[in-house]
């Protein structure tokens, strides 16, 4: 009697040990993403800014049309290569 009930607390401290270690992974990875992905969307937002005229002086001359070799923008929703699954 003294044993099965000695072992179901190990089984259940094991096993609480594997769920909170499952959660902290998970926690890891959502943070990591969450950030790469912020930064990536702060970065289209300032390439976008940049790009963006709000109001222009009359006096001021009207900006440059780009031509057809304008620059593309930094950022890319295509993810890298390496992180394409095999």
């Amino acid at each position: 009697m003294m044993f099965k009930k000695s072992r179901r607390k190990i089984v259940a401290s094991i096993m609480s040990v594997l769920v909170l270690l499952w959660i902290g992974t998970l926690a890891v990875i959502y943070t990591a993403s969450y950030l790469e992905m912020a930064e990536q969307n702060r970065g289209m937002l300032r390439e976008h800014a940049e790009r963006f005229i709000l109001d222009q002086p009359s006096d001021m001359p009207p900006p440059e049309i780009p031509g057809p070799n304008i620059e593309k923008p930094h950022f890319s929703d295509i993810p890298p290569a390496s992180a394409q699954p095999l």
